[in-house]
C-alpha cells in the first residue's frame, strides 16, 4: 500500500516535471486513470494472494520444525 502511495505522490510529481521540461508543444499531461487503477489492483492482488497462497503450500509439507526434524 506504502509504495503504490509513494509512487502516486513523488513518481507522479517527477513524471509531470520530466514531461514540462520536455513540453515543447504544449501537449497536454493526462494520467490514463482506468489502466493505473488497474495496475495498482493488480499489484495489490498479488501481494495478497502470493502470501496466502505461500502459507497454504507451507502448511501442507509440513510446520518448519517437523521439516528440521525430518533432516536429521
Amino acid at each position: 500500500g506504502c509504495s503504490i502511495i509513494l509512487t502516486g505522490t513523488l513518481g507522479l510529481a517527477v513524471t509531470y516535471a520530466v514531461y514540462q521540461s520536455m513540453n515543447y508543444m504544449g501537449a497536454p499531461f493526462v494520467v490514463p486513470i482506468l489502466p493505473v487503477a488497474a495496475v495498482a489492483g493488480l499489484i495489490l492482488a498479488i501481494c495478497v494472494v502470493v502470501p496466502v497462497a505461500a502459507g497454504i503450500w507451507m502448511e501442507r509439507k509440513g510446520s518448519v520444525v517437523e521439516r528440521i526434524k525430518g533432516v536429521e
